[in-house]
C-alpha cells in the first residue's frame, strides 16, 4: 500500500519564546493514526535560522497523524496534524528550555547592567526605591519573576508600538514578598487599560474575578479590567485597579496559558496557581541553554504547583518539586452544587466562576483536587 499513498512535505516551523527558529537536534515522529504502517520519523539539526522540510508525509486521506516532538534541549510537545496533498503543511509551535538541560546564571543588582531591558528596569527600581539593598533582600525567586515580567514587557508592545515596560512606573514593595513571589504589583501609566482594550488583535480579555491587590483603597477598574496576550503559551496578563486618587495599579502574575497539548496542559483556572511559572530560577540562580548561549534572558518554564492558600490568606508551603498535571481528555462533569453550598454571595460567585472555568476545560484528578482545596477555603471565609 505504500507505493499507492497520496504523499506531501510539512514545514517544521520551531521556535524559541523569542520568536527565533531553535537551535537543536528534533526528532519528530508521525505516528499515523489511519495506517500504522505509515508512520516515520525523522532526525533534524535545526540551524537557528531556516524551518525544516520533511519530505514525503502521508497526505490524505491518510494523513491524519500524532505528531511527538523531542527537541534535544527544549521541553517535548505533541500535536496532531492532518497533512493535504498540493497544499502547504506545516508545523509552527514555541518551545520552553527543558530545566535539566539548563545552567544556572546569577540574578544580582549588578547582573542588571547585562539585561536587554536594563534601561527600562532601572528606571523602574530607582523610581521605587529599590536599591542594591533592597534587591538582596528579595527572595531569588521574587527577582527571577522580575527578570522573567520585564523581558516579557520588553517584548510587547501597544498598537502604537510602544513597548508596554515603558507604561511601568513603579513595583509596590507591599506584597513584593515569598506569598506572592510569582507575581508583581506596579504603578502603570493610566493609559495603559485602554491601549490594551483596544489592541484586541494582540490582547484578549480575561476574567480578573479573583485577583487580589494590596490594601490602600485599590478597587477594579470599571468595565473589562483583565488582558491576555493571545498566544498559545508564555503569555502575559494584566489586571488593572484604581484608587481613590486615579492612579492605577496592574497585577501580573509570571504565568503563561497552558499548553495545548498533552501532558504540558495545565488549567488555568484564573487563579496563577496551577498554571506554569517562568521562572529564571533554579534552586537558587536564573537559568539559561546550556549549550547554546546566544541570548541573555532565555525563558525556563518551571511547572511549579503552588498552594491554593496563596489565594485564601493562609501563609504558603514551600515547595522546589516541578509537577506536571496530565489532564484528561474526557470533560468532567460541573462542580456546580460545591458552590450552591456556599453562604457567602461573592464567595459562591467566586466559586461558580470557578465552576465554570473547570466545565470549559477537561482536568484530571489533581486539578480536581485542587478545586475542591479552593472551595474548601472558600467555606472556611464564609
Amino acid at each position: 500500500m505504500n507505493g499507492n499513498v497520496n504523499r506531501a512535505d510539512v514545514t517544521a516551523n520551531l521556535k524559541d519564546v523569542y520568536g527565533n527558529i531553535v537551535s537543536d537536534h528534533v526528532q519528530l515522529t508521525f505516528y499515523n493514526k489511519n495506517v500504522q504502517s505509515l508512520s516515520q520519523t525523522f532526525d533534524v539539526d535545526f540551524d537557528g535560522i531556516n524551518a525544516a522540510t520533511l519530505p514525503g508525509v502521508p497526505a490524505f486521506p491518510t494523513g491524519l497523524a500524532e505528531v511527538f516532538i523531542k527537541p534535544t534541549k527544549y521541553r517535548y510537545k505533541s500535536i496532531f496534524i492532518n497533512v493535504m496533498g498540493g497544499e502547504d503543511n506545516s508545523i509552527k509551535e514555541d518551545f520552553f528550555v527543558d530545566p535539566s538541560q539548563a545552567r544556572p546564571t546569577l540574578i544580582d543588582f549588578q547582573d542588571i547592567q547585562d539585561k536587554t531591558y536594563a534601561g527600562d528596569l532601572m528606571r523602574i527600581l530607582q523610581d521605587s526605591q529599590i536599591g542594591q539593598a533592597q534587591w538582596s533582600g528579595l527572595s531569588q525567586r521574587n527577582r527571577a519573576t522580575i527578570f522573567n515580567l520585564s523581558a516579557k514587557m520588553l517584548r510587547e508592545t501597544t498598537s502604537a508600538g510602544q513597548r508596554l515596560i515603558e507604561l511601568v512606573n513603579t513595583i509596590d514593595q507591599t506584597w513584593l514578598d515569598e506569598q506572592h513571589r510569582e507575581r508583581i504589583y506596579t504603578r502603570v501609566d493610566n493609559s495603559l487599560p485602554g491601549s490594551l482594550l483596544n489592541y484586541s488583535e494582540k490582547f484578549e480579555p480575561a476574567s480578573g474575578v479573583l485577583h487580589h491587590f494590596p490594601p490602600g483603597g485599590w478597587t477594579p477598574i470599571d468595565g473589562p479590567n483583565s488582558f491576555k496576550t493571545r498566544d498559545a503559551a508564555g503569555n502575559i496578563q494584566f489586571t488593572f485597579a484604581r484608587n481613590g486618587e486615579g492612579q492605577v495599579m496592574a497585577d501580573i502574575p509570571d504565568v503563561g496559558r497552558r499548553f495545548r497539548q498533552g501532558a504540558d496542559q495545565l488549567p488555568r483556572a484564573q487563579l496563577g496557581l496551577l498554571a506554569e511559572h517562568l521562572l529564571l530560577c533554579g534552586s537558587k540562580h536564573a537559568v539559561e541553554a546550556a549549550q547554546d548561549r546566544k541570548r541573555e534572558d532565555h525563558v525556563l518554564i518551571l511547572a511549579a504547583l503552588e498552594r491554593v492558600a496563596n489565594e485564601i490568606g493562609d501563609a504558603p508551603e514551600e515547595t522546589d518539586n516541578l509537577a506536571v498535571i496530565h489532564v484528561s481528555s474526557i470533560l468532567m462533569p460541573p462542580f456546580l452544587h460545591v458552590s450552591n453550598d456556599l453562604r457567602d454571595d461573592a464567595a459562591r460567585e467566586q466559586a461558580r466562576e470557578l465552576d465554570r472555568e473547570l466545565v470549559r476545560q477537561s482536568v484530571d484528578v489533581h486539578a480536581r483536587a485542587a478545586h475542591e482545596r479552593i472551595v474548601s477555603g472558600f467555606r472556611h471565609l464564609a
